[in-house]
């Protein structure tokens, strides 16, 4: 696949519908620059456990619907590099992938538009914030990026910052990390204030905190 030339192709969907018994996909290299529809272009891929779509270009694009839906091996998808800006629909984008664990975005990562179902049997699914499937919130209310105060599905990609949240917690954090998500969060208040975005909130796991030293605190 490494050799295909995809750049005039309009229309990507069902590219690779039912191709349950392939293993591995390298799309690596695809040019999806004028693809206006990526409609389930992997879906049924049942054996696939890894799919690198960091290449892709959207800037076309207006349709995801079903694109990774039964995509059952997949646990980790990284669609940080992707700007949805143009796309209208996401409908059971990931349906039914009941081994996805985590979906990086980038951190500027709006709401999915038109995002019925998405998340639907995504059974082993958890947000940047901690958010775990809910099988009564499958659709666009949760298709943006986990925040304690606003839940959602999707995690922002670690070293993908300046950040617009960012987490702290004294008994499993660390200053080094990015403070992205809860799993890798800052061990001070100080150190998040200075390294989240201007505008951006820091969210702070209860605990015993030092007096806030930094210029930012207001």
């Amino acid at each position: 696949l490494s050799y295909f030339n995809t750049s005039q192709i309009t229309d990507m969907s069902y590219m690779f519908y039912g191709c349950s018994k392939v293993t591995s996909l390298d799309v690596s290299g695809f040019d999806t620059s004028k693809a206006k529809s990526l409609d389930y272009m992997f879906y049924d891929c049942q054996s696939v456990s890894s799919l690198d779509v960091s290449g892709f270009d959207l800037t076309a694009t207006t349709s995801l619907d079903y694109m990774f839906a039964n995509c059952c091996s997949l646990e980790e998808l990284d669609l940080s590099s992707l700007s949805f800006t143009g796309v209208w629909n996401a409908n059971d984008l990931f349906y039914n992938c009941s081994s996805l664990v985590t979906v990086f975005v980038a951190p500027d990562m709006g709401r999915l538009s038109n995002a019925s179902s998405a998340f639907y049997g995504c059974i082993s699914i958890v947000g940047g914030a901690g958010t775990r499937y809910n099988s009564s919130q499958t659709g666009t209310a949760y298709a943006h990026v986990d925040e304690p105060d606003d839940p959602g599905y999707l995690t922002v990609k670690p070293g993908a910052g300046p950040y617009w949240a960012l987490f702290v917690d004294d008994k499993t954090g660390n200053d080094a990390f990015d403070g992205s998500s809860i799993f890798c969060p800052k061990k001070t208040i100080d150190a998040a204030v200075n390294a989240v975005r201007a505008g951006g909130r820091v969210y702070v796991t209860t605990g015993v905190y030092g007096p806030i030293s930094t210029d930012k605190k207001n």
